[in-house]
Protein backbone atom coordinates (compact mmCIF):
# COMPACT_ATOMS: atom_id res chain seq x y z
CA UNK A 1 0.00 0.00 0.00
CA UNK A 2 1.49 3.29 -1.07
CA UNK A 3 0.71 6.38 0.89
CA UNK A 4 0.18 9.73 -0.73
CA UNK A 5 2.33 12.66 0.39
CA UNK A 6 0.51 15.13 2.68
CA UNK A 7 0.14 17.74 -0.07
CA UNK A 8 -1.52 15.20 -2.37
CA UNK A 9 -3.91 14.06 0.38
CA UNK A 10 -4.89 17.65 1.12
CA UNK A 11 -5.71 18.25 -2.52
CA UNK A 12 -8.10 15.28 -2.45
CA UNK A 13 -10.07 16.70 0.47
CA UNK A 14 -13.24 18.56 -0.47
CA UNK A 15 -13.62 22.18 0.58
CA UNK A 16 -15.31 23.24 3.81
CA UNK A 17 -18.27 24.47 1.77
CA UNK A 18 -18.84 20.94 0.50
CA UNK A 19 -18.77 19.49 4.05
CA UNK A 20 -21.22 22.16 5.21
CA UNK A 21 -23.48 21.35 2.26
CA UNK A 22 -23.28 17.64 3.07
CA UNK A 23 -24.22 18.38 6.68
CA UNK A 24 -27.17 20.57 5.71
CA UNK A 25 -28.41 18.01 3.19
CA UNK A 26 -28.12 15.12 5.66
CA UNK A 27 -29.73 17.12 8.48
CA UNK A 28 -32.58 18.33 6.29
CA UNK A 29 -33.32 14.86 4.92
CA UNK A 30 -33.19 13.31 8.38
CA UNK A 31 -35.46 16.05 9.78
CA UNK A 32 -38.07 15.37 7.11
CA UNK A 33 -37.84 11.64 7.73
CA UNK A 34 -38.22 11.97 11.51
CA UNK A 35 -41.07 14.48 11.25
CA UNK A 36 -42.78 12.21 8.71
CA UNK A 37 -42.52 9.22 11.02
CA UNK A 38 -43.85 11.29 13.93
CA UNK A 39 -46.75 12.47 11.76
CA UNK A 40 -47.57 8.90 10.68
CA UNK A 41 -47.61 7.84 14.34
CA UNK A 42 -50.24 10.49 14.92
CA UNK A 43 -48.07 12.92 16.89
CA UNK A 44 -48.63 16.64 16.60
CA UNK A 45 -45.87 18.20 14.46
CA UNK A 46 -46.00 21.43 16.48
CA UNK A 47 -45.05 19.47 19.59
CA UNK A 48 -42.32 17.31 18.09
CA UNK A 49 -40.44 19.54 15.65
CA UNK A 50 -37.85 20.73 18.18
CA UNK A 51 -36.91 17.21 19.24
CA UNK A 52 -36.88 16.07 15.61
CA UNK A 53 -34.57 18.95 14.71
CA UNK A 54 -32.20 18.07 17.56
CA UNK A 55 -32.02 14.39 16.56
CA UNK A 56 -31.53 15.26 12.90
CA UNK A 57 -28.70 17.69 13.77
CA UNK A 58 -26.94 14.99 15.79
CA UNK A 59 -27.39 12.32 13.14
CA UNK A 60 -26.23 14.70 10.40
CA UNK A 61 -23.10 15.49 12.40
CA UNK A 62 -22.32 11.79 12.89
CA UNK A 63 -22.89 11.06 9.19
CA UNK A 64 -20.65 13.87 7.95
CA UNK A 65 -17.98 13.18 10.59
CA UNK A 66 -17.70 9.53 9.53
CA UNK A 67 -17.32 10.53 5.89
CA UNK A 68 -14.83 13.27 6.76
CA UNK A 69 -12.63 10.93 8.79
CA UNK A 70 -12.79 8.24 6.12
CA UNK A 71 -11.79 10.76 3.46
CA UNK A 72 -9.01 12.14 5.67
CA UNK A 73 -7.55 8.66 6.08
CA UNK A 74 -7.54 8.28 2.31
CA UNK A 75 -10.17 5.55 2.04
CA UNK A 76 -13.12 5.74 -0.27
CA UNK A 77 -15.14 3.30 1.86
CA UNK A 78 -14.96 1.57 5.25
CA UNK A 79 -14.20 -1.85 3.75
CA UNK A 80 -11.46 -0.63 1.39
CA UNK A 81 -7.97 -1.73 2.32
CA UNK A 82 -6.12 0.27 -0.31
CA UNK A 83 -6.30 3.92 -1.21
CA UNK A 84 -8.89 4.40 -3.93
CA UNK A 85 -9.72 8.07 -3.48
CA UNK A 86 -7.37 9.05 -6.28
CA UNK A 87 -9.45 6.90 -8.68
CA UNK A 88 -12.81 8.16 -7.44
CA UNK A 89 -14.73 10.46 -9.76
CA UNK A 90 -14.76 14.04 -8.59
CA UNK A 91 -11.77 13.57 -6.29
Amino acid sequence: MTSLPPSAKESLMPTNARWIGQYLLATGAMFLLIVGVDWLRGDDIAGTWAESLAWSAVSGAVYVNVHYLRRRRGKSCAACKEDRTKDAPGA
